[in-house]
């Protein structure tokens, strides 16, 4: 992992928890890194330290009892896993719920999850259907952002304050207000 701060890189290495580890999803939250292991089924989670002007990882901790199957980690108080139809709610290496989306159409495919503790939203990238999905945390769909265009959906970040969201579609960067 390379880390930019005050103009300077740093490089950090990680060093695997297993010998056949297959990290599909990165997630940071204030001074830790969240793996999702899709042959796992695991979220492995690294504490960054920060000695003097050397950044380290502390050992890798696995947070879930059990193997689950997720595309895509988002955290915020809660630990929320993404499959393809649904999200999955953790508290304290608990499930806490599963969301199946009342979408129209109906949901199928979701790739990338993002929220913030700041945000009362659940932002999920859907490209199957072309589209970018905004729900309530308690899994009511707040709006939809679909396009003909988003025909080769790849990321999206979101502003701070979740009023902006950047959609990358092929080689083309999309800024919309919601």
């Amino acid at each position: 992992i390379i880390i930019l701060t005050d103009n300077k890189f740093s490089t950090l290495y990680i060093k695997a928890p297993y010998s056949n580890s297959n990290f599909a999803d990165i997630f940071c939250k204030e001074r830790s890194l969240y793996f999702l292991d899709k042959s796992l089924g695991q979220i492995i989670q690294y504490y960054l330290l920060k000695p003097d002007e050397n950044y380290k990882l502390g050992d890798p901790e696995l947070l879930l009892e059990r193997a689950i199957v997720a595309n895509a980690i988002a955290l915020d108080e809660n630990l929320w896993l993404l499959d393809k139809k649904s999200i999955l709610k953790f508290k304290e290496g608990q499930l806490k719920e599963k969301i199946e989306p009342n979408v129209f159409p109906d949901a199928d495919g979701f790739s990338k999850i993002y929220t913030a503790s700041s945000l009362p939203y659940l932002f999920i990238l859907e490209p199957a259907k072309k589209r970018i999905l905004i729900f309530e945390k308690s899994g009511k769909i707040f709006k939809q952002i679909f396009s003909e265009k988003f025909n080769s959906l790849l990321d999206f970040a979101v502003s701070e304050d979740g009023k902006t969201i950047f959609i990358l579609n092929g080689l083309t960067l999309y800024k919309i207000q919601i």
